[in-house]
Protein backbone atom coordinates (compact mmCIF):
# COMPACT_ATOMS: atom_id res chain seq x y z
CA UNK A 1 0.00 0.00 0.00
CA UNK A 2 1.66 2.92 -1.19
CA UNK A 3 2.37 5.73 1.66
CA UNK A 4 3.82 8.63 0.33
CA UNK A 5 4.81 9.72 -2.87
CA UNK A 6 7.57 12.59 -3.58
CA UNK A 7 8.38 14.35 -6.94
CA UNK A 8 11.76 14.80 -7.26
CA UNK A 9 13.05 18.16 -9.59
CA UNK A 10 14.99 15.47 -12.14
CA UNK A 11 11.66 13.94 -12.93
CA UNK A 12 11.58 11.10 -10.82
CA UNK A 13 8.99 9.53 -8.60
CA UNK A 14 9.82 7.85 -5.19
CA UNK A 15 7.00 5.76 -3.33
CA UNK A 16 6.88 4.64 0.19
CA UNK A 17 5.28 1.28 0.45
CA UNK A 18 3.52 -0.50 3.54
CA UNK A 19 4.35 -4.32 2.36
CA UNK A 20 5.26 -7.37 3.95
CA UNK A 21 8.43 -7.35 0.77
CA UNK A 22 8.50 -3.94 -0.99
CA UNK A 23 9.93 -1.07 0.96
CA UNK A 24 10.40 1.88 -1.79
CA UNK A 25 9.95 2.63 -5.33
CA UNK A 26 11.51 5.42 -7.44
CA UNK A 27 10.37 5.37 -11.45
CA UNK A 28 11.87 7.03 -14.06
CA UNK A 29 10.05 8.33 -16.50
CA UNK A 30 12.03 9.40 -19.07
CA UNK A 31 14.11 5.74 -19.56
CA UNK A 32 11.29 3.51 -17.64
CA UNK A 33 13.62 2.19 -15.28
CA UNK A 34 12.23 1.48 -12.05
CA UNK A 35 14.14 0.34 -9.06
CA UNK A 36 13.02 -1.41 -5.89
CA UNK A 37 14.49 -1.59 -2.29
CA UNK A 38 13.18 -4.41 -0.65
CA UNK A 39 12.41 -4.21 3.30
CA UNK A 40 15.57 -6.59 3.97
CA UNK A 41 17.76 -3.71 2.15
CA UNK A 42 18.27 -4.97 -1.27
CA UNK A 43 17.61 -2.94 -4.02
CA UNK A 44 16.94 -4.09 -7.57
CA UNK A 45 16.57 -1.80 -11.39
CA UNK A 46 14.11 -3.12 -13.46
CA UNK A 47 14.68 -1.75 -17.23
CA UNK A 48 11.95 -0.96 -20.34
CA UNK A 49 9.40 -1.10 -17.42
CA UNK A 50 6.08 -0.23 -19.32
CA UNK A 51 4.27 3.01 -17.92
CA UNK A 52 1.30 1.26 -17.36
CA UNK A 53 2.60 -1.91 -15.50
CA UNK A 54 4.06 1.05 -13.23
CA UNK A 55 0.91 2.54 -12.30
CA UNK A 56 -0.24 -1.08 -11.97
CA UNK A 57 2.66 -1.80 -9.45
CA UNK A 58 2.48 2.12 -7.30
CA UNK A 59 -1.23 1.92 -6.87
CA UNK A 60 -2.21 -1.61 -6.00
CA UNK A 61 -2.93 -2.64 -2.43
CA UNK A 62 -0.34 -5.58 -2.80
CA UNK A 63 2.95 -4.34 -4.64
CA UNK A 64 4.02 -7.72 -4.25
CA UNK A 65 1.59 -9.51 -6.25
CA UNK A 66 1.92 -6.72 -8.91
CA UNK A 67 5.62 -6.96 -9.20
CA UNK A 68 5.06 -10.82 -8.99
CA UNK A 69 2.74 -10.86 -12.01
CA UNK A 70 3.85 -7.56 -13.81
CA UNK A 71 7.89 -6.43 -13.13
CA UNK A 72 10.00 -9.07 -12.13
CA UNK A 73 10.22 -10.52 -15.67
CA UNK A 74 11.76 -7.18 -16.59
CA UNK A 75 15.53 -7.18 -17.38
CA UNK A 76 16.72 -7.07 -13.80
CA UNK A 77 20.37 -5.94 -11.85
CA UNK A 78 21.21 -6.16 -8.29
CA UNK A 79 22.40 -2.74 -7.23
CA UNK A 80 23.26 -4.19 -3.71
CA UNK A 81 22.53 -3.89 -0.45
CA UNK A 82 21.58 -0.52 1.12
CA UNK A 83 20.36 0.48 5.32
CA UNK A 84 16.87 0.33 5.04
CA UNK A 85 16.56 1.98 8.54
CA UNK A 86 15.80 5.45 7.85
CA UNK A 87 13.13 4.34 5.47
CA UNK A 88 11.77 2.44 7.38
CA UNK A 89 11.57 5.10 10.39
CA UNK A 90 9.81 7.33 7.88
CA UNK A 91 7.70 4.82 7.23
CA UNK A 92 6.31 4.37 10.94
CA UNK A 93 6.40 8.09 11.04
CA UNK A 94 3.94 8.45 8.37
CA UNK A 95 1.80 5.64 9.36
CA UNK A 96 1.90 6.38 13.31
CA UNK A 97 0.33 10.37 11.79
CA UNK A 98 -2.61 8.74 10.57
CA UNK A 99 -3.58 7.05 13.75
CA UNK A 100 -3.53 10.26 15.37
Amino acid sequence: MLVDKIFNEDGTIECLYKSSNILKSKWNPNNSLLEITFNYGGKYSYSSVDHKDYLRFEADESQGKVFNKHIKHYKTENLGKENVDELKERLVEILSRGRS
